[in-house]
């Protein structure tokens, strides 16, 4: 998923698996069918379907980790006739400096409140990644990740209880065939997370939550210009605090078309049911994302606008229907084979009925470098 998405918080406990972490490295829809279709091509002998679709990922992703890595599969695509095979696993590393005017922190109450300061603070990732054939249009991929996130201001708890430790694994199988006599690919995920968090504010991290969850992907592709994609996703997310069990299922769909010049434009729909023990916090989101990528030679600038409404359900005469804007731009460049340099800048603002608890706004500005190997 998606895009940039902030350390996680906690809006609520019905909308805790919304948001995100700063350089969160989850795949979009996307990005998971493309990466897919590239590795099973290139892992084929197929490179120039391969780089055909290592193309379209850097137009749709603003993943420093993911640009950085599929400039390297591409560059190791040139150099394969002499080079002769290349190695199935992927490492990645990335390390990000950011600002944020207005860190979310999140309560023992799992309901997120606005501190009104602003930090600094720096974010650590690393990536490793495996793709083997288990038959010619059939492969498993394998993922583990960790990123660190660390605020700068270390005399307010109320900021440096938001430090957190992330870890992530994943196992997918792909699948390409045919769907409706159109060119597909089916994935089916199986991941796990584990965050680690300072809730208490004591300068040391703990067990935070951990959610895991299968996620089933399908692409058509209409045309070399044109793909169309639906997902289902289920996911279980428990915290550390009783009763915050949440089970959570979303049908997504969403279209890609790339024009002659290179510019992607990305449109996905998405609607989040959140079932959680007490049903009084049952929640229903709905999302809408655009993106558009203007792409370079060594550069990628990529204009972002996401839109999320919330149905507080059994709390609609406290909240209401509460609504997230998310503007941005990320800016991408290319300093070799192996590194790059992202920036991303981006605004969110959140309404709700109730305002002492719930709304808030905030920017965020993040740059850094990212290496793959």
């Amino acid at each position: 998923m998606l895009w940039s998405r902030p350390h996680k918080r906690i809006f609520s406990l019905a909308l805790l698996l919304v948001s995100g972490s700063l350089l969160a490295q989850d795949l979009s829809l996307v990005e998971e069918a493309l990466m897919d279709q590239g590795d099973t091509y290139f892992q084929n002998g197929y490179y120039e379907l391969a780089a055909t679709y290592y193309q379209r990922l850097l137009a749709n992703t603003r993943d420093p980790f993911i640009q950085t890595m599929i400039q390297k599969k591409l560059e190791d695509i040139k150099a394969l006739t002499a080079e002769g095979t290349v190695s199935p696993h992927q490492f990645s590393f990335g390390q990000h400096i950011f600002y944020d005017s207005n860190v979310l922190k999140s309560g023992p109450d799992s309901q997120v409140s606005s501190s009104e300061m602003a930090s600094p603070g720096t974010t650590t990732n690393l990536r490793q990644g495996y793709f083997k054939n288990l038959a010619e249009f059939t492969a498993l991929q394998h993922g583990l990740t960790a990123s660190y996130t660390r605020y700068t201001e270390r005399n307010r708890p109320t900021i440096y209880q938001n430090d957190s430790l992330q870890l992530g694994l994943s196992e997918s199988i792909i699948w390409q065939h045919s769907f409706l006599k159109q060119k597909s690919q089916a994935r089916y995920e199986l991941y796990a997370d584990y965050s680690y968090e300072d809730h208490d504010a004591a300068k040391q991290l703990k067990y935070f939550s951990k959610d895991y969850g299968l996620n089933v992907t399908e692409m058509l592709e209409l045309s070399k210009q044109h793909q169309f994609y639906l997902g289902i996703k289920y996911q279980h997310y428990q915290n550390y605090q009783e009763g915050s069990k949440l089970d959570i299922y979303t049908p997504s769909m969403a279209y890609s078309y790339t024009s002659k010049k290179g510019t992607q434009w990305y449109h996905a729909l998405e609607m989040q049911n959140q079932l959680a023990q007490d049903p009084y916090n049952d929640t229903r989101i709905y999302q809408y994302q655009l993106q558009v990528t203007f792409p370079g030679k060594r550069w990628r600038v990529s204009p972002y606008f996401v839109l999320q409404i919330q149905d507080s359900m059994a709390q609609q005469e406290i909240r209401g229907w509460e609504k997230v804007l998310n503007p941005g731009v990320s800016m991408d460049y290319s300093l070799s084979k192996r590194w790059a340099m992202n920036s991303n800048i981006f605004y969110r603002k959140r309404t709700s009925k109730e305002r002492s608890s719930y709304s808030y706004d905030e920017y965020v500005i993040q740059s850094g470098v990212s290496y793959a190997y």
